[in-house]
């Protein structure tokens, strides 16, 4: 039987290949919900570090990128972040609730791995990292995406078959380096339709099994502040933001009217649903080996 355990906290699964942005992706949402704290940009929600090696880890790539003027490197080992979304009360900043996150080597994402399939299946959500520059500008892509786009449908498929409360953002990389974006940041309308053509592979299989997901596009581009070298995210946050409201939506019925109203005060009309942090859907498989029963 799937556990209801509560724990307080989210497991996110990052997935996608090596060099798509996932830790550039990752860094730039903290930073576009962090270094603007509420006090300075009036903001209802922010993120923090939940312990101190969290946060020599995001330190680590930000440092990165102000030393050597560049993104970081691929990731070479599994690396891990622990947040907390908080809110401002009135009694002073609080915790709103804990997630996780584990980014991973683009090359080590297979079910082979044994460390994958545990984070895979103690996961209550996903974000899906696919190379918009690559998605517009390269017919092969798609054939190179084959074994993601088989990975996520096999979890969507769980999902599926178990009635399982999950959620998958689908977060379109390097949309600033697209280059007839309208704005330099974000792809034109015409980009974002043929984006969203190529990834009929994966979108039409994801709505014919009713899958929760949602599509972003995520600039997160490198600009100069007085001869420093840093990320200037345009809604990079989003994405982490929507799959923490769909969670809390499934998992915290009692507390999630007013994150709700936070989160659309950040994002408006993105959330909608509700329903407590509890062990992952997928964690009985873990365990088991085997779906538990609808």
């Amino acid at each position: 039987m799937l556990s209801e355990e509560t724990t307080g906290a989210f497991n996110l699964l990052s997935l996608g290949q090596r060099g798509v942005g996932k830790t550039v992706f990752l860094a730039g949402s903290y930073a576009e919900l962090h270094a603007c704290h509420p006090s300075q940009a009036k903001l209802p929600l922010w993120f923090d570090c939940k312990d101190h090696q969290s946060q020599e880890n995001i330190e680590k790539v930000l440092g990165y990128i102000v030393r050597n003027g560049q993104y970081p490197p691929g990731t070479m080992k599994i690396t891990h972040f622990d947040f907390s979304l908080k809110r401002q009360g009135l009694w002073g900043p609080s915790a709103v609730c804990d997630f996780r996150l584990r980014d991973m080597p683009g090359e080590a994402c297979h079910n082979a791995n044994p460390a994958f399939r545990e984070i895979v299946l103690t996961s209550h959500g996903c974000c899906v990292c696919i190379d918009g520059q690559a998605l517009v500008h390269s017919h092969t892509y798609l054939d190179d995406l084959r074994d993601l786009i088989v990975q996520v449908m096999a979890i969507a498929t769980l999902v599926q078959l178990n009635r399982l409360k999950y959620a998958f953002a689908l977060v379109i990389t390097k949309c600033d380096l697209i280059a007839d974006g309208a704005t330099g940041e974000q792809p034109s309308l015409r980009d974002r339709q043929r984006i969203e053509r190529r990834l009929q592979a994966l979108t039409e299989p994801l709505d014919e099994l009713g899958t929760r997901y949602r599509l972003f596009y995520s600039a997160i581009p490198l600009v100069s502040r007085g001869g420093d070298i840093g990320l200037a995210p345009s809604g990079g946050a989003a994405p982490l933001l929507w799959l923490v409201g769909e969670l809390s939506r499934a998992h915290n019925a009692g507390a999630v009217g007013q994150l709700m109203r936070q989160l659309r005060q950040l994002l408006p009309g993105r959330f909608q649903r509700r329903q407590q942090a509890g062990k992952s859907p997928l964690h009985h498989l873990l365990q088991t080996g085997t779906p538990p029963h609808p």
